[in-house]
Parts: structure tokens; C-alpha cells; sequence
């Protein structure tokens, strides 16, 4: 499910439950999408929230949000409690995929994968639950 890209970071691969988003190419035929975190959970130190990008697995706390992968920032209101679920969260991915892709930075027959970096102390961890991929 996922992987360390940093310290704090982490890497979901993304496929759609009908099996029709495997690849970055099946995510542009599409004329938007947008993923669902589900079950977002503070596991350490005290993150405000969190930023997003696709098809970056070397994201990190020092990646610029000017960075063509980025896709979003989520915040957390209230702050969390460790251990519980601060909720789910949707975003976009739309914008990035077409920026990436008019950029030509984007592998058409890549795996489709989101990472997640905590904003906050260097000590901040997460956890999420399965991405949903929604249309």
C-alpha cells in the first residue's frame, strides 16, 4: 500500500476499483478526476495538514508547491488527535496531470501514484486508508 519516500513522506499507487485507471495515460483519457483519502490519521508529532503530489515519489518536506507535480494542500481543522481519524479528504488531480502533461513530464505508461507529505514539524507522521479514485 505504501511506501517511504522520506522520512515523513509516503506513496500510494493508484488504480480505479473498475481496473480502468491503471497508468498515468488512463488517468488523462478521462476529463477529470479527483481522490478521496479515506481514514486520514496523525501517527506522530503534530502535522497542520498535508500537501499532495502525483507521480512524485522523491517528494518531500522542501519540495516547492511551485513543483509541476504538486496538486494540492490540505489542512487539518481542528487539529487531530494521534491515534484517531482526522476524516477523509478529496482533491483534484486534474490540474497537475494536465500542467505535467503539457510539460511533457508525465511517462504515459507509468503507474498512477500520489505522495503525501506532512506540513509541519520534521517529527510529523500520517496514515491514510486506501485512495479512492472518484470521476
Amino acid at each position: 500500500m505504501a511506501e517511504p519516500a522520506s522520512a515523513s513522506a509516503i506513496t500510494l499507487n493508484l488504480t480505479s476499483p473498475e481496473g480502468q485507471v491503471q497508468s498515468v495515460l488512463d488517468a488523462l483519457r478521462v476529463s477529470a478526476y479527483s481522490v478521496r483519502f479515506n481514514d486520514v490519521t496523525v501517527t506522530q508529532g503534530a502535522p497542520e495538514g498535508f500537501r499532495v503530489f502525483v507521480n512524485a515519489k522523491d517528494a518531500g518536506p522542501q519540495t516547492s508547491i511551485d513543483d509541476p507535480a504538486y496538486v494540492a494542500s490540505v489542512a487539518f481543522f481542528p487539529q487531530p488527535v494521534i491515534g484517531k481519524s482526522a476524516g477523509s479528504f478529496v482533491v483534484d488531480l486534474t490540474p497537475a496531470l494536465d500542467r505535467m502533461a503539457k510539460q511533457d513530464l508525465l511517462a504515459a505508461d507509468a503507474p498512477l501514484s500520489l505522495t503525501l507529505v506532512p506540513i509541519g514539524p520534521e517529527d510529523a507522521r500520517i496514515s491514510v486508508g486506501e485512495p479512492e479514485l472518484l470521476k
